[in-house]
């Protein structure tokens, strides 16, 4: 049986040792941007949304801010956890 514990460990540990580059590197090109203007309109206003996986929160949470949505966005990096 797989020892998840470490599996997780391993995880956040590759994560935490790319992350500066990926937001670096992460285009700013907004592709999820149709998606996104799509989905927004289905939630209440001034609604929460949770963003996992968000890195340092470019661009989707600022997106999401800037519509008027509050929330959290959640990554590993302690850092880059932020209440919006």
């Amino acid at each position: 049986m797989p020892d998840f514990r470490e599996i997780h460990r391993r995880t956040q540990d590759t994560y935490e040792a790319h992350a500066a580059a990926w937001d670096q590197q992460r285009p700013r090109v907004f592709f999820e941007r149709d998606w996104l203007n799509r989905f927004t309109p289905c939630l209440p206003a001034g609604g929460t949304v949770l963003d996992t996986g968000c890195g340092a929160g470019e661009p989707i949470a600022r997106y999401l801010i800037e519509e008027g949505l509050g929330g959290w966005v959640v990554g590993w990096l302690g850092g880059w956890v932020v209440d919006g």
